[in-house]
């Protein structure tokens, strides 16, 4: 049950609870034991659609064991505990038919940033009955994830959504391109018994012709097509070739009647689609090509590398999200070496462990220190290739909103100019943007603009600049105010406590998690 309608699902729940309660005791009479379990869909509807498949209320739901099929009272509510047992007993029958796995279906079928249509598993068949065909790609979205499968997934529902677009650019009656999610969805009886949508045989890309199965069920009766290109084992079927998929779809559609696609063209097509975006490289090509491109990102990866496998459809998801975006990113050009074929590249950078990944600006190797996220890499790249520090018309532009901001407002020139400009090209980029003040004002100097406020100014010889840089730039816990016989050192108190000079320090490094630490605190 749930609120938000006057109060009206709270009084049915109210006059459900005893009728429940006398329905499992009816039950137990007979030897079925069923607990019965109220649940506020208000607080938690999210747990509700996702693992109960439902999301209009008052409704009764009976599972038979965890994880089991669920059977959904029909028409609202039982009108006695008898009627509740008579369908509890119907599930337990070997030919009931239980809900069908599906999302709640969307309020908006298409969206500018998702164009092809959002089918679910209630509303699937209702759809492709209703066009002629329907190009219809099976996957499984994001789940908001770094793991490998969720890259894939997400480049995979990019690339379909700019297919859609190019269509409907190109073509005056193109056939609907839509999208199931194998993730929270269960694909209708029918089509199983038509075409190939086992579980193991997905991600797919299928064009179905509109005619639903008969009245009183049975296989689907349209013709169902299935492209055998793609790459299974990386679950690839759009990115790995999007030519072949393409000329594929347009290809198909076409033989149905009511639905017309452009005659194939790859020179019409985006250049995202016709050329790879990380190029393969070797020993022999290696200096040529980093020369050339002026801004190059390289992979060094070996074949036998299970994390060089897992982190490929994210480097080269990278690769397309850099073309889009343009600019400085969109110059790099990106390669990848496979370094047990190709040792002396790898050699000369001094590489041990792989993958290993390098920008390469203009000749100066900057090796990536991050993890395999696609973000992760997008954001230091981002960093790494603007300014080391910004020029900005006054301080208002420099209000800090995720990180700190550090202000140099003294001349371009100078030893604390020079130390600012070094701390930032040393990595300091990435926990504050650094900016220079134009014009300078005449007794500028160096300060901290710190997130959530507070402003910290800079006061000694230029030789002091990085560690009072990074006494406020380190991520840090608020230092104790008061100390006892072992001293309590946080981020922003290290440098001066660790690294002094009048005395010997003796470091422990724990974590408050850990119970050898906890042991060994006394």
């Amino acid at each position: 049950w749930g609120e938000g309608d006057g109060g009206a699902h709270a009084a049915g729940a109210a006059e459900l609870r005893p009728l429940a309660s006398r329905a499992a005791l009816l039950l137990a009479d007979v030897g079925k034991h069923y607990v019965v379990v109220h649940v506020d869909a208000g607080k938690f509807g999210g747990w509700v659609e996702r693992e109960l498949w439902v999301w209009d209320f008052p409704r009764v739901v009976v599972q038979r064991y965890v994880g089991g099929s669920r059977y959904v009272f029909p028409g609202g509510l039982p009108g006695s505990p008898e009627d509740l047992v008579e369908f509890v007993k119907a599930c337990e029958r070997p030919l009931a038919e239980p809900r069908r796995q599906s999302q709640r279906p969307p309020k908006q079928l298409t969206t500018p940033e998702r164009p092809f249509k959002h089918l679910v598993g209630d509303t699937i068949v209702e759809h492709l009955e209703t066009a002629p065909v329907t190009v219809l790609y099976v996957g499984k979205s994001k789940q908001g994830s770094a793991a490998h499968d969720d890259v894939v997934a997400e480049a995979e529902v990019e690339l379909l959504g700019e297919m859609t677009r190019w269509l409907h650019e190109k073509s005056s009656s193109p056939p609907p391109m839509a999208f199931f999610d194998q993730r929270y969805n269960e694909v209708p009886l029918s089509l199983y018994m038509k075409g190939e949508f086992s579980p193991a045989s997905l991600p797919a890309l299928f064009v179905i012709e509109g005619q639903g199965p008969a009245d009183g069920g049975g296989p689907w009766q349209g013709r169902i097509e299935r492209f055998e290109g793609g790459n299974a084992t990386e679950s690839r079927v759009l990115t790995h070739d999007p030519v072949a998929a393409f000329q594929w779809i347009l290809s198909t559609a076409s033989q149905f009647p009511g639905v017309q696609t452009p005659a194939f063209d790859a020179a019409s097509l985006p250049e995202s689609w016709t050329t790879r975006p990380v190029a393969d490289l070797t020993d022999a090509g290696f200096e040529a090509f980093v020369a050339g491109a002026g801004l190059a990102m390289v992979e060094f990866y070996a074949p036998w590398c299970g994390a060089c496998q897992r982190y490929a459809p994210t480097y080269e998801a990278v690769a397309r999200d850099a073309r889009k975006r343009g600019g400085v990113l969109g110059k790099v050009k990106f390669a990848r070496i496979d370094a047990e074929a190709n040792p002396r590249a790898s050699s000369q950078r001094g590489v041990d462990k792989f993958p290993a990944l390098f920008l390469v600006d203009h000749g100066v190797y900057k090796a990536y220190p991050g993890g395999p996220a696609r973000d992760a890499l997008v954001s230091w790249l981002a960093v790494e290739l603007r300014p080391a520090v910004d020029i900005i018309l006054s301080r208002e532009e420099a209000a800090p909103s995720r990180i700190p901001a550090v202000v140099w407002a003294g001349p371009p020139e100078g030893d604390v100019h020079a130390a600012v400009v070094s701390a930032a090209e040393q990595g300091w980029r990435l926990s504050a943007d650094f900016w220079r003040l134009a014009p300078p004002e005449p007794a500028g100097g160096l300060e901290v603009r710190l997130v959530g406020g507070g402003v910290e100014v800079f006061q000694g010889p230029a030789a002091a600049v990085p560690g009072w840089l990074a006494k406020w730039l380190v991520r840090s816990a608020a230092p104790p105010k008061e100390q006892g016989d072992v001293v309590e050192v946080v981020g922003r108190t290290f440098a001066e406590t660790v690294f002094s000079t009048t005395h010997d320090v003796l470091l422990q490094v724990y974590s408050p998690t850990c119970p050898h630490c906890r042991d060994l605190a006394p």
